[in-house]
């Protein structure tokens, strides 16, 4: 044993001669570290519109342009700023240090807030400006690292959490860690995360440190919870085991690796569904010290991709020599063998000057089918980085492929795959050449109408067979009849769908049957049409306006996407010059036992027999009106989940009830949906239609909740709504 860990520890050594280290996001000094300009030419190359491109913002940075800023400081400036330069490089996701050192950068009851950035709730405030930009923002969070220098803001407040060696020092050079065995430490921080995912408007959060310090001795951490907890369930004292001692060594490691990767596991059980849809990923070790990792920083990632727990990773692959940082991530990416997504780590902060190395290691990452990278760091990023990434690889903007896998192929179909095929029939003389370019043309749209389709079932085995029946009879022409570069873009971009499938297929969100996943981000679509005779709001559906139509929506789903609820929903909608219309035909088989208990406005109507409308007339599928009405008319409006208060809009309902249905019948003017003139035809504004029902039905026994486009979760999540177009 000691031999295989000299003989590790060599080649550590070794590595860390010729190479960069692995290292977490902050272990770099950036305050100690000039920002130099760089003098480089870069070469031509293409872009590409599906990859995931993200950077770390540190909040060193922010403090940084907080000082440089011209008096009197504009906090609000100088965010603007970073995020249009983040944009106009063409980045769209980035990971936001939002706690740090045991401070954070937003206003919250159960941690203090940077000193430098009191006043001001800049999480907030990056969230809005980046999503104007169309970025994801995800929120960096240090897990157990609690301080660097000192204890922190946490460890001063709670010193009994610090996390020792054998002798009882906390000091790791000079970083200070919260124990993971503490119940206390792991409540808090899942406490701490729960709050960001409900009071802010984040794509995700991103875990860092999410590991035990350091490589070799001292080893942590052996305070008198984790001695009393190891000791009850081995019957041995941890301080008197040492490497030698391979069994009980063994039962030590793997009980503290437990402790981190059951933490995650309550992330992703415990704060996720609060957000449906909300993504969870990890910066984690690089190939050349995953072992070494593993073994003395108990981060056993792959398990957590084993086990679906994230959603990508994003390994700090940081190295100064490319072919060095190649054959790193080229081991990962074997490693990772497309079970998620993997965004490696570019560490440019090691070559400031040379932007065409930053360029040469994106494209190695694209030779590896790797389509996504993360740099390190904001902090580093100059005027001439951002040339050299919006002059090449990203020369056009692009759109992630974790957030929806499917929509994401279907992306790469219509705007890389059957592009390139039009040049390529362009250029062809055969006429049989012609033939089959066509043929695939035509294989490729119904490919790609497949993976947009509304059905919410999708066998991923018969897309795949698909896409390499298509394709194969294409491959023999491909050289005769384009250039190299149009070659090698279809060939990259059939195998970066064959990418996206295979992770959608290995990460299905909810099995259906053996093969077939349920994609979340696929919704449907329904239509509104014009009338000059509106209904009469008066709950009784009779008007002539309503006879003669269709249901615009029907066929709900539990929230759950676990099946159809025992009496469906059935919705009709119609527009004037000033208002929008519904009729909800609430079908009930034990009409006489409806729920309804709130009579006043905004009081908890949604926990009544109720319909929920939720409606988002923007672009952005964030900012929406939340309406509720019970069987009596009783109405609770709000936007967003901001509370009554937030909404008080003029909107109307009144509701009936006869044998077999409950009705409500609703008008929205359109100023209550933040429009100014009657929506032209073919407007399209994302909308969802949601019943909660609580029927005390002795038979079922359960309530039931259903909605028309499934949430697969809380019916709070905009990503999901569907679509409706005025006709």
């Amino acid at each position: 044993m000691r031999i295989k860990l000299l003989t590790l520890f060599i080649i550590c050594l070794i590595f860390t001669f010729i190479t960069i280290t692995v290292i977490s996001a902050d272990d770099i000094p950036l305050s100690s570290l000039p920002i130099l300009q760089s003098t480089q030419p870069v070469t031509e190359i293409t872009s590409t519109v599906v990859e995931s491109r993200g950077i770390w913002i540190d909040n060193s940075s922010l403090m940084r342009d907080l000082k440089l800023s011209t008096p009197p400081v504009d906090s609000q400036k100088v965010v603007d700023n970073i995020a249009v330069r983040i944009s106009t490089a063409n980045f769209n996701q980035v990971f936001l240090e939002t706690m740090n050192n045991g401070y954070s950068i937003f206003v919250s009851t159960q941690i203090k807030q940077w000193a430098e950035l009191e006043g001001t709730d800049y999480l907030t405030t990056f969230i809005d400006e980046f999503h104007k930009q169309g970025i994801e923002v995800h929120a960096w969070l240090w897990v157990f690292m609690m301080g660097t220098r000192d204890k922190g803001g946490l460890l001063k407040t709670h010193p009994d959490w610090v996390m020792v060696d054998k002798t009882g020092n906390p000091q790791s050079k000079p970083h200070y860690w919260a124990c993971p065995s503490r119940q206390d430490v792991r409540d808090y921080l899942i406490s701490l995360y729960r709050e960001i995912i409900t009071k802010y408007d984040i794509d995700g959060l991103h875990l860092d440190y999410l590991r035990y310090p350091e490589d070799k001795e001292p080893y942590y951490c052996y305070c008198d919870n984790c001695v009393y907890e190891f000791k009850n369930k081995y019957g041995i004292n941890p301080r008197e085991i040492s490497p030698e001692d391979t069994v009980n060594w063994t039962k030590w490691c793997q009980w503290r690796e437990e402790l981190i990767t059951s933490f995650v596991k309550r992330v992703r059980d415990e704060v996720l569904p609060l957000r449906p849809g909300i993504q969870l990923s990890a910066a984690v070790a690089g190939a050349y010290l995953y072992e070494i990792t593993m073994n003395y920083r108990q981060q056993k990632w792959m398990k957590w991709i084993d086990r679906q727990y994230l959603d990508f990773v994003t390994p700090m692959t940081y190295d100064s020599i490319t072919s060095s940082f190649r054959n790193n991530v080229k081991q990962l990416s074997g490693m990772v063998d497309n079970r998620t997504f993997m965004y490696p780590g570019i560490g440019f902060y090691a070559y400031p000057n040379d932007t065409q190395k930053l360029v040469d290691q994106i494209l190695a990452t694209r030779e590896l089918g790797l389509y996504g990278q993360t740099l390190f760091a904001y902090y580093y990023l100059t005027d001439e980085h951002i040339s050299a990434l919006n002059t090449g690889p990203y020369k056009v903007k692009a759109v992630t492929l974790h957030s929806n896998p499917l929509l994401t192929a279907g992306k790469v179909v219509s705007l890389e795959i059957i592009p390139a095929l039009g040049l390529m029939y362009e250029d062809s003389i055969s006429v049989n050449d012609k033939s089959v370019i066509s043929t695939a043309i035509e294989g490729f749209e119904s490919i790609g109408s497949w993976l947009t389709r509304y059905d919410a079932v999708l066998d991923i085995d018969d897309i795949s067979n698909k896409i390499e029946d298509t394709a194969a009879p294409l491959f023999n022409v491909l050289i005769d009849t384009s250039s190299v570069s149009v070659d090698n873009k279809i060939r990259d971009n059939i195998n970066k769908l064959d990418v996206i499938l295979k992770y959608a297929k290995f990460n299905r969100k909810i099995t259906d049957v053996p093969g077939k996943i349920i994609d979340w981000g696929i919704v449907p679509e329904c239509y509104t049409v014009y009338t000059s005779t509106p209904p009469v709001i008066d709950g009784i559906p009779n008007d002539d306006t309503w006879k003669g139509l269709t249901p615009a929506a029907s066929g709900f789903k539990l929230n759950l996407g676990d099946g159809t609820p025992s009496n469906d929903t059935l919705v009709y909608t119609v527009y004037n010059d000033t208002a929008l219309y519904f009729l909800f035909n609430c079908i009930e088989d034990d009409i006489s036992n409806l729920k309804t208990t709130a009579m006043e406005r905004d009081s908890m109507v949604f926990f009544d027999d109720s319909i929920e409308l939720f409606v988002d007339t923007t672009t952005t599928r964030r900012q929406y009106i939340h309406l509720v009405m019970n069987s009596i008319g009783t109405k609770f409006d709000q936007q967003n989940m901001n509370g009554a208060e937030s909404f008080n809009g003029q909107w109307s309902v009144r509701c009936s009830t006869s044998t077999g249905s409950w009705y409500a019948e609703v008008i929205i003017p359109y100023t209550d949906l933040g429009l100014s003139a009657t929506p032209t035809a073919g407007r399209r504004v994302a909308i969802n239609f949601a019943r909660s029902r609580y029927v005390r039905n002795k038979d079922k026994g359960t309530d039931e909740y259903s909605a028309w486009s499934c949430p697969y979760g809380s019916f709070h999540n905009p990503k999901r709504f569907g679509t409706l177009v005025f006709k």
